[in-house]
């Protein structure tokens, strides 16, 4: 009687507790199964956004074609263009190049009044629209453009970046989902071929397009990167211009991809595309850099001299 109730005493606890294990093991399962779909449905919208806002391209109609020059009229010659520098004749190639993109702006911004800009990084899934909320950070990193809380997100910068990209670093924030989507595939750059080949990326505002080339691909202690460095200040901004060249500072051990032979110097303007490194180490970031190599209509551009007044006299 006594062992009989003790292999019932025994069966019952192997039952609770085969209870409790597939409980959790279908609970985890269930919630892992939820964030799969929330990335999709979060993709889903952003590729419906992409179809929606996207123009086709406009067909010359016969008035805006050129008209033909009447034998006999005097014919005006125009005046002619000094000659371009090499460095002006590489901007015409590359933005000669630019692949074509022809953003409906008004419903873009009729969907989320937040959108400036479009990022699209060719050889990666990477092409959505950026957003900068006005005073809250973090909103977009848990936010899509519709408002829905979702892990997936938005492709953002902070407000401390400005919304033309005159800064001389910028900064742009998404997530790395197991779904492969918003900045998951920059870790294409994973490989060291970003060494070997010339690798661009691009942004389109409504007045403006940027081309950017790829020169660093790295993992970095995930130090907030615009308040941790005063860039700003020449020095500041020079030294971690050569950091990153150099490894300073990087993941010990960890990814450290730079294509030789690009120049950097005080007047260039870089993009910094930051996203969790592959293994989720909450320590590091996963960093994606591009110098600013041609711009459609350029800005005045912020001279050696506008930064040392920024940071004060002599560059003290």
């Amino acid at each position: 009687m006594k062992k009989e109730r003790q292999q019932r005493i025994s069966g019952k606890r192997y039952g609770i507790f085969a209870v409790l294990f597939f409980g959790v093991a279908a609970g985890g399962t269930g919630l892992l199964l939820k964030d799969h779909i929330s990335q999709e449905q979060a993709q889903n919208y952003y590729e419906d956004l992409t179809l929606q806002v996207n123009a086709a391209t406009p067909t010359p109609t016969e008035e805006s074609k050129v008209a033909p020059i009447n034998v006999g009229e005097p014919v005006v010659s125009e005046p002619e263009k000094p000659e371009l520098t090499e460095k002006e004749l590489l901007q015409q190639q590359y933005l000669a190049a630019v692949p074509q993109n022809n953003i409906d702006w008004e419903t873009l911004k009729a969907e989320n009044a937040d959108v400036y800009a479009w990022i699209t990084v060719p050889g990666t899934t990477v092409d959505y629209p950026i957003v900068q909320h006005a005073t809250d950070n973090g909103y977009y990193l848990t936010h899509t453009l519709d408002g829905k809380t979702a892990k997936a997100g938005s492709i953002y910068t902070e407000n401390y970046n400005k919304k033309d990209f005159s800064d001389n670093h910028t900064v742009i924030y998404g997530h790395n989902l197991t779904v492969g989507t918003m900045f998951s595939s920059l870790h294409n750059f994973d490989k060291a071929d970003l060494t070997n080949e010339e690798h661009l990326f691009y942004i389109y505002t409504e007045d403006n397009t940027l081309v950017y080339q790829i020169f660093a691909a790295y993992e970095f202690p995930a130090k907030h990167l615009l308040l941790n460095y005063e860039l700003y200040n020449i020095y500041v901004y020079e030294q971690y211009l050569k950091d990153i060249i150099s490894g300073y500072d990087c993941r010990p051990g960890g990814l450290h991809n730079i294509r030789e032979g690009v120049e950097l110097g005080l007047e260039d303007k870089i993009v910094t595309l930051s996203t969790c490194t592959n293994d989720h180490n909450k320590a590091y970031r996963f960093l994606v850099v591009g110098k600013l190599v041609a711009e459609a209509n350029p800005s005045a551009e912020q001279t050696v001299t506008e930064m040392e007044e920024l940071q004060g006299t002599d560059g003290k």
